[in-house]
């Protein structure tokens, strides 16, 4: 008879961050919990357990997915992990939230590829649903191409960099996403020993295959700034910063008007590359709940004013005054369902798109 997590619902506080967690025999007939000593059905208080356990984890995917606070995320998917070392769910959360800190100066890859290594032999290695690690690796790979795709737009307008910095930065950063993405090609290749290994998996590792290709070959370019200066990558130093070679004529770039701007502040560029890198919905995700409350303040303004105006009419020739405070409120109550309805299908479509 195997033990199985049980949760006492009776001694936790979940308002303290208290929760009475223990292992149970689910054939048993009666456990006790151990913090308040009450008699307790185990089947039941298993079933507490993973409703508690399904609660935490959906409060915490609604936090990354959708109000995308990737570090409040990360501190739920740990405090999951902490109460439940063997969630499966917790620990892909925990990295695919850490992969979303990362901006445009830090990028979170070597800290993830740690955490993943770490947790590798004590967990992954255990999962008993195989296809799960390959959606999780997809999750991955999505990230990491919204970064690279994004990250650039910071970096240069159209093809062409802001100055040599943004060049050296770009070349960190494809650097450091080939080499993320070898990671995970690697921790394919055993599902593609299998003789019926999944569609899913082939994919992922054929297009992973491509990715990494086209990496190393855009490193080979030649890399032209807003003032027509030419830089070539000549090779990594041994702490992972590219060396570049400056050609001595420079290119001819007309049509477009370069803004002055730079990684770093000093003093004389009048505009600071922004840092943020992912879509940050948690000022939508506020403004969804303020005006969810001046919703309903206008649903009753509605009513209100047509009681004023039937009042009105009865005793004073200005119940058109009701009128025009029922039109306002009508309008301004469409505007605010208009728009909360604009501001859900943003954060939602993000949700959908990402997870």
């Amino acid at each position: 008879m195997g033990l199985e997590k049980a949760y006492c619902r009776f001694c936790s506080n979940e308002d303290k961050g208290r929760y009475s967690i223990f292992e149970a025999v689910a054939e048993a007939e009666i456990c006790y919990c151990p913090y308040c000593t009450r008699g307790l059905k185990p089947k039941d208080a298993i079933k507490d357990f993973n409703n508690l356990m399904n609660n935490f984890i959906k409060k915490a995917n609604k936090v990354l997915y959708e109000k995308t606070d990737f570090a409040e995320a990360y501190r739920m998917f740990g405090r999951i992990i902490d109460l439940v070392p063997e969630s499966e769910e917790a620990r892909f959360g925990r990295l695919i939230a850490l992969l979303y800190l990362s901006t445009l100066r830090k990028a979170y890859f070597k800290e993830f590829y740690e955490l993943f290594n770490r947790d590798k032999e004590y967990y992954f290695s255990r999962s008993r649903n195989k296809d799960s690690f390959v959606i999780f690796l997809e999750k991955i790979n999505f990230a990491i191409d919204e970064y690279d795709r994004l990250f650039r737009r910071r970096l240069m307008y159209h093809r062409y960099f802001y100055n040599a910095d943004c060049i050296k930065l770009f070349l960190v950063r494809i650097n450091e996403i080939k080499r993320l993405k070898q990671m995970m090609l690697l921790e394919l290749e055993p599902y593609m020993q299998k003789e019926k290994h999944s569609t899913r998996a082939s994919s992922l590792y054929n297009e992973l295959e491509l990715e990494i290709s086209t990496k190393e070959n855009e490193a080979k370019h030649k890399f032209i700034t807003g003032d027509g200066s030419t830089y070539k990558l000549i090779e990594f130093s041994d702490k992972g910063n590219p060396l570049l070679a400056k050609e001595e004529h420079k290119a001819k770039v007309s049509g477009i008007r370069l803004f002055n701007k730079t990684l770093e502040d000093d003093g004389t560029s009048k505009y600071l590359i922004k840092d943020r890198v992912f879509p940050d919905n948690t000022h939508l995700y506020r403004w969804v709940k303020v005006d969810f409350i001046f919703i309903i303040i206008f649903f009753f303004a509605i009513f209100a004013s047509l009681i004023a105006t039937a009042l009105l009419r009865k005793q004073t020739d200005l119940y058109w005054i009701g009128y025009i405070v029922f039109g306002l409120s009508v309008t301004v109550f469409i505007v605010l369902l208009i728009l909360r309805i604009v501001w859900r299908y943003k954060i939602k479509s993000r949700r959908h798109l990402i997870d």
